[in-house]
């Protein structure tokens, strides 16, 4: 239960994280930057190899989850903005 409602406040978050910043357009910049950020980070610690000391298994699993969540919904305001 805890992967499901990593995944759906990712996907949450990322829809809130563009409607807010598209509504005025001086945030986009540093919105999709932020996003950026927080994603490659995510999959550096949660890739990283095996021999590195790594953080506990469901905290990374969680971090992993809401990334793919909140890429998930940029996906699909994506979708919505080109129909």
């Amino acid at each position: 239960s805890l992967q499901l409602i990593c995944v759906l406040f990712g996907v949450f978050s990322g829809q809130a994280i563009v409607t807010t910043a598209g509504q005025t357009a001086q945030w986009d910049v540093t919105a999709a930057g932020l996003l950026l950020l927080f994603t490659e980070a995510t999959s550096r610690i949660v890739y990283r190899k095996s021999s590195q000391a790594k953080p506990a298994p469901i905290l990374r699993e969680s971090f992993n989850l809401l990334k793919i969540g909140i890429t998930y919904s940029l996906f699909l305001e994506a979708f919505k903005i080109g129909s």
